[in-house]
């Protein structure tokens, strides 16, 4: 049954108030409303109240209704409760343990899991009354909300189940991840309602493939293909590891969002950043730092980076050791955003930044010879946002909050003594917390070598308007960002306030609530667009694993070149005919029109020709033009690889030995050698055979004819014929005069023969 009149105790005053009121009807102080999930119970149990605190809702939902108490110290931890200690890190998707109670016989030991996936009911307009008895419910299926995602929600889902997929698989619990009633999602978050033991056989990839094949008739039509045989790789184990999974989701994740899929919309991704740092109430100087510097308000870009920086308290030096962690890494902006990394990449260049910041302080404080307690140091949260990606590095109690319109989660989790507890599994959180070092730093930038340094790098998906905050414990502590995120930092995503606004909002509160030490904060304001640019650079070709995994459709070869076929053999006979007859005195322009008519591909290809034998040079000292060594090409000649077409009739002056041919047959013995100082003039030619010239002889240079030992040895003024293509380099342009001189020399040398 329900608990029709639930009684909630104020924090301040214990004024017992009714649950729809949000503030204290006696004192006016805010209520808090801790809303758990019971594992371990029997849907319908037969109390009302466990441990006289807890009330039962509906279903496997309680209400702790003095949730300002402490619960009593749990000594002795069952073994269903070590999965969820140890996956303490991952409580962005899995609860975590609130408390432990033992209900009247035969019930067993109920664990209470605080900030389960619930979605809440709107209450509507109510009077004191009125009873509203279930105010949450767990928050929405993920198949129902499957069908209805865009494609790079679904990517960022399946990457969400592969990321969670082993380390879940250490604690034997994976089977949480193939049960759909216990996947429920809040937005672009997957989260768990709770833990499901293995049993004897743990499952394998091979059925989360069976599943997803289950889910492609709602997949994106782009995704279904791609999902479709991927789960069949997996069902066949053609993929036995999470990690090739994960670099296929990468693959199919950097296409959809690179904006050069035709089929798909191009997205505008812009960051817009915000920081502000306050000395606090009670503290002599402000030892807290952040990138961009405080009171800065950056305009819209596809990337932004921020930082935040806190000088370990009661370490002489914090605000050196949080400034120059800052400039070490602001140093490295342009490393993170070098083109062509890849997401492991980009967490590699960021925890060697942090590693460099803290050698930076390590050696300033053996420099300064300061030991133990007397060492500087300082913590350290980041935020690299690149597009459909942000990057969340910390060291330290300094904390990111990930704040979208479904809810506010912490994504870091403090290296201090009471994290460290639970993760090993040896106490709840809230029993943690009452540790006398509970809040004491088990590692800080500048306290010792980088090889004992552990930072944490996360990577998120984004795939709808988001705001990360991220702020030192002079705002965090007391869960004041918890109370406080809808009234003042969520009115960002629909335009109710502005980065700056916030900023000034969020230091009011920590100085008027907290107080206790310095307070900054630093904002990222995500939004996405349709229309926006394509990526400068396509996502990086598959890997190896990738090939392996994907179905890549190759490329259509080239068009294969056009190949002599026996359709040309009538053809070719008679060109052999045409070509014995020409052969026998023929005039040279009947050639040239039969090398015109010549298909491409039975065109003679030019054959390089031996330089000409040449008369021994007549003097010792001065060697023959014929033999001389050649010289290089006239700076800005053309390549030789790259022909050049003359003007028709523009004349040239030879100024390297070149040979000239009275046919376009490079024949062993047929070449003439034009001299250097030769005129010659470019000939109108329809067709010209490839690779060739048509020149003619104005004048040639002296002993152009007497040098010969061919049988054409006679090279007559105003004969025409061809040289190479390659030879051009050798030809010298002359004056538009040089047409008519040789012309002229042409009918003088006519009249004279």
């Amino acid at each position: 049954m329900q608990n029709a009149q639930i009684n909630l105790h104020c924090p301040s005053c214990g004024h017992a108030n009714l649950e729809v009121d949000r503030f204290c009807q006696q004192c006016q102080t805010p209520l808090l409303k801790r809303y758990l999930w019971a594992v371990g119970i029997s849907p319908s149990p037969s109390v009302e109240l466990l441990g006289n605190r807890f009330a039962f809702k509906t279903g496997q939902i309680w209400l702790d209704t003095y949730p300002s108490l402490t619960c009593p110290y749990v000594l002795d931890l069952p073994a269903q409760a070590q999965p969820y200690l140890r996956l303490f890190s991952y409580r962005l998707h899995i609860p975590q343990i609130f408390t432990i109670v033992s209900p009247p016989p035969p019930c067993s030991e109920i664990l209470l899991l605080e900030r389960p996936p619930l979605a809440q009911v709107d209450w509507g307009d109510h009077d004191q009354d009125s009873v509203v008895t279930a105010p949450y419910v767990p928050a929405l299926p993920f198949l129902q909300a499957w069908g209805e995602a865009g494609l790079i929600r679904q990517l960022n889902w399946l990457w969400q189940v592969v990321q969670l997929w082993q380390p879940l698989q250490l604690e034997g619990v994976t089977s949480s991840l193939l049960q759909p009633e216990l996947l429920r999602v809040e937005g672009p978050i997957l989260r768990l309602l709770q833990l499901a033991w293995d049993g004897s056989e743990p499952p394998g990839l091979s059925q989360l493939g069976q599943l997803w094949l289950r889910w492609l008739p709602d997949a994106h039509f782009f995704l279904k293909p791609h999902l479709a045989e991927l789960g069949d790789k997996l069902l066949t184990r053609a993929i036995q590891t999470p990690e090739e999974v994960l670099q296929t989701l990468e693959h199919w994740l950097a296409i959809a969002t690179s904006g050069r899929e035709p089929e798909l919309p191009v997205l505008n991704y812009q960051i817009s950043l915000a920081t502000l740092s306050d000395q606090g109430m009670s503290r002599k100087r402000n030892e807290d730092a952040c990138y961009p510097p405080s009171g800065s308000v950056t305009a819209p870009a596809p990337e932004g980076l921020t930082i935040v920086c806190d000088g370990v308290g009661g370490h002489a030096g914090g605000d050196v050791a949080a400034n120059l962690a800052i400039s070490v890494l602001e140093s490295h902006r342009e490393s993170i955003s070098a083109p062509g990394l890849n997401s492991d990449d980009v967490v590699s260049v960021l925890e060697n930044a942090i590693f460099e910041a803290n050698d930076r302080i390590s050696e300033r404080n053996d420099t300064e010879n300061r030991q133990e307690r007397q060492r500087m140091g300082t913590t350290l949260v980041l935020a690299w946002g690149q597009r459909h990606q942000v990057y969340i590095a910390h060291v330290g109690d300094s904390r990111a909050y990930w704040i979208t319109r479904h809810g506010c989660y912490q994504v870091t989790l403090d290296d201090d003594v009471a994290s460290r507890e639970v993760r090993l599994g040896y106490a709840l959180y809230q029993d943690a917390l009452d540790h006398p070092l509970s809040g004491s730093l088990i590692q800080a930038l500048g306290m010792g070598d980088s090889r004992h340094l552990s930072p944490t790098v996360q990577r998120f998906i984004l795939d709808e308007d988001c705001v990360f905050l991220l702020c030192s414990d002079g705002l965090s502590d007391y869960d004041r960002v918890e109370e406080c995120w809808q009234t003042e930092i969520l009115p960002l995503l629909s335009g109710g306030t502005d980065l700056p606004q916030a900023c000034q909002r969020l230091i009011e509160l920590a100085n008027l609530k907290n107080g206790h030490d310095n307070v900054t904060v630093g904002l990222m304001h995500c939004q996405i667009s349709l229309g926006g640019t394509p990526e400068g650079s396509y996502p990086l070709a598959p890997t190896l694993t990738e090939r392996a995994t994907l179905q890549i459709t190759p490329e259509p070869p080239p068009p294969k070149p056009n190949r002599f076929s026996w359709k040309h053999f009538p053809l070719l006979g008679l060109l052999l005919l045409l070509l014995g007859w020409l052969l026998y005195g023929q005039p040279q322009q009947y050639w040239d029109l039969l090398i015109a008519l010549l298909p491409q591909q039975l065109r003679p290809q030019a054959q390089p020709d031996p330089p000409p034998a040449v008369s021994p040079p007549p003097s010792p000292v001065m060697p023959s033009a014929a033999v001389a060594p050649p010289s290089p090409p006239p700076t800005g000649s053309p390549s030789p690889s790259v022909a050049v077409s003359p003007a028709v009739d523009t004349v040239f002056e030879v100024s390297e030995v070149i040979t000239f041919w009275s046919k376009p047959i490079a024949q062993p013995g047929q070449g003439q050698p034009l001299k250097v100082g030769s005129i010659v003039q470019m000939q109108p030619t329809p067709a010209p055979p490839t690779g060739w010239i048509s020149l003619k002889v104005c004048s040639a240079a002296p002993g152009n004819s007497t040098q010969m030992t061919t049988s054409a040895s006679k090279l007559p003024l105003g004969q025409t014929g061809w040289i190479q293509a390659e030879q051009q380099v050798h030809l010298r342009s002359l004056p538009s005069t040089a047409v008519s001189n040789c012309q002229e020399d042409n009918k003088n040398q006519g009249d004279s023969n």
